[in-house]
């Protein structure tokens, strides 16, 4: 039932990440590769973790595009504010089942696990992208033991793949097959990051690194910025974009807030 992830660079994780694909940086790039090789080796779960705005969104996006890529079916949920029914609720639906009214958690267990090994049966391997693990309403732990089992059950074809704070309980870590971590970017990653998202023109080099220092290494304010950016440019072609425009930018927008 298992497919062997083979990495096009020859190492045991890492792929040759397609040129299509914007300037993520070496951290976010492991961190896809370790995922998906996760899913091809049928493995049942692999946590992902790291404060605000470090980009474990955007990893579990592009996870998932190599997944589909590679043949897998994938469901992708946010799991914050739900708890457990709800979470089964929202999987049966993206599984195209139709619960009647009033079925308990444990009968959508139930259909839920008649559902998988179906697919099972017909060599579909299902990869389960959960984003925002910490913010779920109860304990995160039954759900993905309950997944889990279903990877024993039919021998790897179900595998989960979820993004969480850094302060999730231990024992959801400790269920992880890697231990994946997301840091904000170095300096030359940032300034690459940024020269990648900016347009060419009308940025002096002082603009950027005012971009840079503002970021703090974390794609998601990189990434506020430079729209602001754009936005601005928009609105006027010819501003030259220095770092008191940027410095007005942040400070007269929720940029400067956002942490």
């Amino acid at each position: 039932m298992r497919r062997l992830f083979t990495a096009k660079d020859g190492s045991m994780f890492g792929q040759t990440i397609p040129a299509k694909w914007t300037y993520t940086g070496p951290a976010i790039e492991e961190a896809v590769s370790r995922l998906v090789w996760v899913a091809e080796q049928g493995q049942p779960f692999v946590l992902l973790q790291g404060g605000r705005n470090v980009g474990k969104s955007t990893v579990l996006r592009l996870a998932e595009g190599e997944c589909r890529a590679a043949g897998l079916t994938t469901i992708r949920l946010n799991t914050a504010a739900l708890d457990l029914p709800a979470f089964l609720h929202h999987l049966a639906g993206a599984l195209s089942i139709v619960p009647a009214a009033g079925t308990s958690a444990v009968d959508l267990m139930g259909l839920i696990r008649d559902e998988i090994s179906g697919r099972a049966v017909c060599d579909q391997i299902l990869v389960v992208l959960l984003d925002d693990l910490h913010l779920s309403i109860t304990d995160a732990d039954p759900l993905l033991r309950f997944l889990m089992a279903l990877n024993q059950l039919t021998e790897g074809a179900v595998c989960v793949l979820a993004t969480s704070s850094e302060d999730i309980t231990a024992g959801i870590a400790d269920l992880s097959e890697l231990r994946v971590i997301l840091e904000p970017y170095r300096a030359e990653h940032a300034l690459e990051f940024v020269l990648g998202s900016l347009p060419q023109t009308n940025i002096t080099d002082d603009g950027v690194a005012a971009i840079v220092e503002y970021g703090g290494g974390l794609p998601g304010r990189m990434t506020r910025a430079c729209e602001m950016v754009k936005v601005a440019l928009q609105a006027d072609p010819a501003l030259l974009i220095d770092r008191s425009v940027v410095t007005a930018l942040t400070q007269e927008t929720l940029l400067a807030d956002v942490a």
